[in-house]
């Protein structure tokens, strides 16, 4: 009987379309001249192309719009690191939200107390509030949950965002400092039993005995009063 070797299976990596290639790049890019803009579009002399993109963005998210070039860049290198499409979608979905909600929390630090967008936009382009994006979902939250109950939603929302925008999500944290916790309390234990091993084997000769301390002034001992010597002779008077 002779006995057949099947072939190797072999499995093919799924081909990434151009487009998923080259958009990386492109966002990369896309940061880079939207940091031109920011900076170039507070000037006296902008430009026409620079000077509207800054106001546009501005008017729109207020001061959260400097960072989007730092979302465009992280998911481009994101992506470029997963190789996977479908992580794009979600974490520049995540970097979206991310804007929008800084935008809102820069509303309510600095509240219109009002629903006029031009206002909105007029103050998101003095990089006052959170423009008008920003403006309408934050004063929302004000009429709704005030301003103790919308910091702790926008600031809780926001974390999560950022972490899911890095590919980090919330049972990933709490297994990570869970991990981390029972390794502290591993070593803490190695540590302990390791000293009393070691004091358990400790050499005889290592051990240094200290003599006691002397006292200044020693207490002096009572000198005992010597007896008298029994005089034996007896004098015999001369007759």
């Amino acid at each position: 009987t002779s006995s057949r070797k099947e072939p190797a299976k072999t499995t093919k990596t799924p081909s990434r379309s151009l487009w998923s290639q080259i958009a990386p790049y492109l966002m990369l890019v896309g940061a880079i001249f939207l940091i031109v803009c920011f900076v170039g579009g507070a000037g006296e002399d902008p430009g026409i192309v620079i000077g509207f993109i800054y106001k546009f963005l501005t008017g729109l998210f207020g001061g959260s719009a400097f960072v989007i070039p730092v979302f465009l860049a992280f998911v481009a290198i994101a992506w470029m690191a997963d190789k996977a499409d479908s992580v794009l979608g979600m974490r520049t979905g995540f970097a979206n939200v991310s804007v929008i909600l800084t935008s809102m929390l820069l509303e309510i630090i600095f509240p219109l107390d009002s629903f006029n967008i031009i206002d909105m936009y007029s103050r998101g382009s003095e990089l006052l509030g959170g423009g008008v994006v920003g403006g309408l979902l934050g004063e929302f939250f004000l009429l709704c949950f005030q301003k103790a109950g919308s910091y702790v939603l926008i600031i809780a929302m926001l974390i999560l965002s950022v972490l899911l925008t890095a590919g980090i999500t919330p049972k990933y944290v709490y297994v990570y400092i869970s991990a981390k916790r029972k390794a502290s309390r591993q070593r803490r234990q190695e540590a302990r039993e390791a000293g009393a091993v070691e004091n358990a084997f400790r050499n005889p000769d290592d051990i240094v005995i200290r003599p006691a301390a002397r006292a200044e002034n020693p207490p002096e001992t009572p000198v005992r009063a010597r007896r008298k010597k029994f005089e034996t002779d007896i004098p015999i008077d001369e007759e």
